[in-house]
């Protein structure tokens, strides 16, 4: 029996995206030779690119569909807090927003203001090796199981117009909000100017169970097995592997907000199942595989 633990972390001062602690702690347990328990939680950051923060700012035209135009005022997540939210910006009931049928004149482009995005990532498993097998059989067998599951916050996502004026008026944060400051409307409310493109917004929610097989061998060791007869020359050795995810759900919200998640997994292009089994062969610097994929739990509609 014996129990592994480690612990890291480490100060990052990025002078554009700001300054994060990240720490990370894992703990193996091998309650006996052949079973060990594992668990860790880390977090992550990933600083926005220069593309990102520098892409140059250009003119833009766009319409919007106005959360306080009146054709739109009883629409959205939360009809009542739009509806607030209208009042509250000194817009009546009957408003009729210009954007909704013209373009307003804008920009669009990179951030210089995105900050890091952050994941928390946790994940719990376990490891079978048993070590009767190779003396049954031969080669060494192993087998895992793990739960993974990460939150990714104010990820770089891309709003419109639109977006931003929904995102300002359908929540609870309205006026405190960096979607309000995105445009700005004229003495008659009407949308005059706004600011589109990157911004820190996204919330994703991702839970998967990982399965894997590991199978590996001398090639004499199973030519020996199979004849009953010692083979002592070098054949190289040989591994088959294979490898299952099963996505528990794949959850996201642009707005930042938890309460929008909304899980895709099973949908269309996001398949529950993918798997993926490889054989490889090695021999003194010859090495030879083939690998196959296939993925399941999909809908098409």
């Amino acid at each position: 029996m014996s129990l592994i633990a480690d612990v890291s972390g480490r100060s990052i001062d990025n002078s554009i995206a700001g300054s994060y602690d990240v720490e990370a702690v894992s703990v193996a347990w091998r309650i006996i030779d052949d079973l060990t328990l594992r668990a860790s939680d880390q977090t992550a950051i990933k600083a926005p690119d220069l593309g990102d923060l520098f892409l140059p700012q250009v003119t833009a035209f766009s319409r919007a569909d106005d959360p306080c135009d009146f054709r739109n005022r009883g629409l959205g997540r939360d009809p009542e807090v739009r509806e607030a939210n209208c009042l509250a910006d000194g817009l009546d009931p009957d408003f009729i927003s210009n954007v909704v049928n013209a373009t307003a004149t804008g920009i669009t482009g990179g951030n210089p203001n995105l900050i890091n995005e952050v994941a928390d990532t946790k994940s719990t498993g376990i490891v079978y090796q048993p070590s009767w097998w190779g003396d049954l059989f031969f080669g060494s067998l192993n087998f895992a199981a793990d739960y993974i599951e990460i939150e990714l916050n104010d990820y770089v996502t891309s709003f419109s117009l639109t977006q931003n004026m929904e995102a300002c008026y359908d929540y609870e944060t309205y006026p405190n909000s960096q979607f309000c400051d995105s445009f700005t409307r004229d003495a008659d409310f009407e949308v005059v100017d706004f600011a589109t493109g990157l911004i820190n917004a996204g919330l994703i929610d991702f839970a998967t169970y990982v399965y894997k097989a590991d199978f590996a061998f001398d090639v004499s060791e199973m030519a020996s097995w199979v004849s009953r007869e010692n083979v002592a020359m070098d054949l190289g050795s040989m591994a088959v592997r294979w490898r299952a995810t099963q996505e528990d759900f794949f959850a996201s919200a642009d707005s930042g907000a938890a309460e929008d998640l909304n899980s895709a997994t099973g949908q269309f292009g996001n398949d529950e199942w993918f798997y993926d089994t490889s054989v490889e062969w090695q021999k003194g610097n010859w090495y030879v595989w083939v690998q196959g994929n296939s993925r399941s739990g999909g809908v098409i509609d």
